[in-house]
């Protein structure tokens, strides 16, 4: 994940992901994360196999969201797709 400012230039992980840690926004950011991702899939399936990779937060993982977040987001897939 990168973040576009409006200028076009990018921001990489290591400038914001310490910000959104400290800010307690980890969960959010990853869901939004997986809510890009599940747009994009239906758009690369047709090109043929890949692979994806999610990292996840500490934060994140150990919070009471996380199954949920990662029941919704399977379900926001095609179901060609396995997790």
């Amino acid at each position: 994940m990168r973040w576009r400012r409006n200028n076009g230039r990018l921001i990489p992980p290591d400038v914001f992901i310490p910000a959104a840690e400290s800010e307690k926004m980890m969960g959010p950011l990853t869901r939004h994360l997986m809510r890009l991702i599940a747009n994009d899939v239906k758009e690369w399936i047709p090109t043929g196999e890949f692979h994806l990779s999610i990292n996840i937060a500490s934060e994140h993982l150990a919070g009471g969201e996380f199954i949920g977040d990662m029941r919704a987001f399977r379900d926001s897939i095609p179901s060609s797709l396995s997790l």
